[in-house]
């Protein structure tokens, strides 16, 4: 179709949207990595797919059904998209557990006032509320938002916290130090998993 109409898109004033079936390539990648790691170290990997989706449910429901056959365990999507969302892409696949973020951990409080029209631990316990209801397994949030979330709905779900560091490493980056803790108070602040990325790197 490109080449045959290849004069219009010269013009420069039509663009091709790629919206989920994109997600196909991105999936190969994953399984070529999975074998690549099984073949040099004999390790089955599990994943955690870190889409951070938040889109219409067809489309996420979409991205979502490309994960089985591969070897995850977690997902994530934005809470902030809604309870149909959040159903839609549970509906397609059952055993993966989904993780709804809450308010993310590189925003400032007036950041999270400028988007949610309400202060930090609102705005989180009310996505929470949200994505509890719509059958979410977990919540992703701060470190510091871990003890609200437990005391308000208890322990019956995954509690994920990013944003981990250790203390004496001075912070040069984009996340909110005021929302930083440690491995060991994270998990005695609530936390089932902790998510540690830029101190090993």
């Amino acid at each position: 179709f490109i080449w045959e109409n290849k004069e219009i898109f010269e013009r420069g004033n039509i663009h091709i949207k790629l919206n989920d079936l994109i997600a196909e390539i991105w999936i190969e990648g994953i399984k070529m990595l999975a074998e690549e790691i099984q073949s040099e170290i004999w390790v089955d990997i599990i994943w955690m797919i870190d889409g951070k989706w938040n889109d219409i449910p067809n489309t996420v429901a979409n991205y979502v059904k490309r994960l089985k056959g591969l070897n995850v365990a977690y997902y994530t999507v934005h809470a902030s998209w809604g309870p149909n969302m959040i159903q839609a892409a549970k509906m397609v696949a059952p055993d993966i557990k989904l993780l709804a973020i809450t308010v993310l951990t590189s925003l400032e409080e007036n950041e999270v006032v400028q988007i949610f029209d309400a202060h930090r631990n609102e705005a989180v316990l009310r996505l929470a509320k949200v994505a509890l209801d719509a059958w979410a397994n977990g919540l992703v949030c701060s470190p510091a938002d871990a003890p609200m979330l437990r005391q308000v709905y208890g322990n019956d779900f995954l509690l994920v916290t990013p944003n981990i560091q250790r203390e004496w490493i001075e912070r040069k980056d984009d996340q909110n130090t005021a929302l930083t803790n440690t491995p060991r108070c994270a998990i005695e602040n609530g936390a089932s998993d902790i998510v540690v990325g830029r101190p090993i790197l």
